[in-house]
């Protein structure tokens, strides 16, 4: 049977016509894209609550300092029990003394004297610095951004008793 070229032009303007499967095509189109963006969120998502557990953690450590005295083991505990992260933090507590909190920038200032502190006129003191940190995989590292890893760390300061 021999189709004549009205019924092939027919046909062809029938098939430029018809819409049916062009939602799947955009979506096949749209859905890698859309993936990635998800993942990135994910994996940023989840930097961002490593990184508030260290933080976390070095509170946690510097709180015990000052309340119940400077012992390296105990302020380690202390720290690495306070996150889901355990052993994977390193904790390093660093013991200042007699220094000053100088109160525009929230960080110690050393006083060799050991006399009242200029800024506050407080005695100085002891200070113990917490410091955690921990090495954080992304979870879709992507190619050309030098994603793999990171080191996220926390800080705090705590006067010790």
């Amino acid at each position: 049977m021999r189709h004549s070229s009205k019924d092939s032009l027919t046909c062809i303007k029938a098939l430029l016509r018809a819409r049916d499967g062009v939602a799947a095509v955009e979506f096949a189109l749209l859905a890698p894209t859309l993936v990635l963006l998800l993942a990135g969120a994910v994996s940023f998502g989840d930097a961002l609550r490593v990184k508030v557990e260290v933080g976390n953690a070095a509170r946690a450590g510097a709180d015990w300092a000052a309340l119940q005295g400077y012992n390296i083991l105990k302020i380690q505990a202390a720290a690495q029990g306070a996150t889901n992260l355990g052993a994977n933090v390193t904790v390093a507590p660093v013991l200042s003394l007699a220094e000053c909190m100088d109160p525009s920038s929230s960080t110690p200032v050393l006083d060799p004297l050991l006399t009242p502190c200029t800024s506050t006129g407080a005695p100085p003191g002891l200070y113990v610095t917490v410091t955690t940190s921990t090495v954080y995989r992304y979870i879709m590292p992507l190619a050309g951004f030098n994603m793999g890893a990171v080191t996220l760390s926390g800080v705090a300061i705590a006067r010790v008793q």
